[in-house]
């Protein structure tokens, strides 16, 4: 029996791993995925902002040409 070989067993196959694959695309993922959250909030910020009336107002005010009192007169109520 020492000089037979066991012709049942095969040996260990190579099993590939994938994980590591697997793992490189969810980060590619999740950071497309968070880039694309920060630049739809960044754009809706960016156009949704709201004028300050008061300095609108203000600098027209310094814009007015006061020698012309008439018309500085309808610059300034309009």
């Amino acid at each position: 029996m020492n000089n037979e070989t066991l012709r049942d067993i095969k040996p260990l196959l190579e099993i590939s791993d994938s994980s590591y694959y697997l793992y490189i695309g969810f980060l590619i993922f999740v950071g497309l995925f968070l880039f694309g959250l920060l630049f739809f909030l960044l754009r809706k910020f960016w156009f949704n902002r709201k004028v300050n009336i008061q300095k609108v107002y203000f600098e027209r005010l310094k814009g007015v040409n006061w020698e012309d009192t008439k018309q500085s007169a309808y610059d300034i109520t309009y």
